[in-house]
């Protein structure tokens, strides 16, 4: 049931106080099989009534609810002429915080938040194995930054 609450609140529906959403287990027993449930219908569902709730130029009022998701999506369908990476799925997998946050920071950076190419749809059999591989060592700073923008 942790991992219900965790996945509910990081990437459907989190709470506008702070205060860690719960609601899911009312609708859960220990009966339910939770393999049966459509979670990608849930997450769409989600991501569509929440979105009433964007409100992109009012800097008081934030919306932080499915973010995890909407970052990986941006991610994963936003090309990226100074950072290439291979498509995978699922998307997660690939993505840590540290490279986020370097894609995040180039992009600013730069000036290019955002204006990147849309990437045509995701084909397992076109998969190339071009991509920057950080390795497991990789550490973020303000030097690889300035680095990839030269």
């Amino acid at each position: 049931m942790n991992f219900i609450v965790l996945f509910v609140n990081t990437l459907c529906e989190s709470s506008l106080s702070g205060v860690c959403n719960i609601n899911i287990l009312k609708h859960i027993s220990s009966g339910t099989d939770i393999k049966s449930i459509d979670w990608c219908s849930y997450v769409l569902d989600c991501l569509i009534n929440t979105s009433s709730s964007f409100e992109p130029y009012n800097d008081k009022k934030l919306f932080f609810r499915p973010s995890a998701y909407l970052v990986l999506l941006y991610l994963d369908s936003i090309d990226s002429d100074e950072l290439k990476v291979e498509r995978t799925r699922p998307v997660i997998c690939y993505w840590s915080s540290e490279k986020i946050k370097y894609r995040e920071n180039l992009e600013m950076t730069i000036g290019r938040f955002g204006f990147g190419d849309i990437n045509p749809p995701f084909i397992t059999e076109d998969c190339k194995r071009i991509f920057v591989d950080f390795g497991s060592d990789f550490e973020y700073n303000e030097e690889s930054i300035d680095v990839i923008s030269r």
